[in-house]
């Protein structure tokens, strides 16, 4: 945005809390989503993503779990953040016994304190949190659950629309620079 000349604010809510405010025009941006169809119904998805996520299960390192398929997973207590779009393959699995939490920092304790096996998250969001906790008992798996890009999104005003394709223009030339790679990689 300061590349396009606009000023801005950065403002933190729950998960839940600010998809609605995207919904509800209450906001005019949100980061970091993954683009799914319900989404685009409801949001406009900019053609550049911001980022690449990565997810990982994060465990203790004592545990020594090893994921390399769903079925590595039998049995095993994992949690997860409500409204997160983790697909049908994982909250409709019958074989694993999912632990909603309503944030990520929660559901890294519930690893830390063994309440839980595993804790599916994003990969730079989960090394951050450990970071911030200074908890050194973690890793992630080498095999990534999911990877796809995420956005940020803006509401449904119209003149959002114009916003969305701009701020891409100007992601895209940050990315060209080599500007990005200092920041993200």
């Amino acid at each position: 945005f300061e590349n396009m000349g606009i000023e801005y604010s950065v403002e933190y809510y729950p998960w839940n809390r600010c998809v609605e405010l995207i919904e509800t025009g209450k906001a005019d941006a949100m980061f970091s989503l993954r683009k799914t169809e319900e989404r685009e119904k409801k949001m406009i998805f900019p053609s550049e993503g911001l980022v690449q996520s990565e997810w990982k299960f994060f465990y203790r390192k004592d545990k020594k779990i090893k994921y390399e398929k769903m079925a590595d997973l039998s049995g095993l207590r994992i949690a997860a953040t409500t409204g997160y779009a983790y697909g049908e393959e994982f909250w409709g699995n019958k074989d694993i016994i999912i632990d909603e939490g309503y944030d990520d920092i929660v559901n890294m304790k519930k690893v830390a304190n063994g309440r839980v096996e595993l804790f599916l998250c994003n990969k730079n969001d989960g090394i951050k949190i450990l970071k911030d906790l200074q908890i050194n008992s973690i890793e992630y798996s080498s095999k990534n659950y999911k990877e796809y890009p995420l956005y940020l999104v803006f509401s449904k005003k119209e003149r959002n629309l114009e916003l969305a394709q701009r701020f891409s223009e100007a992601l895209k030339k940050i990315k060209k620079s080599g500007e990005y790679k200092k920041i993200y990689e």
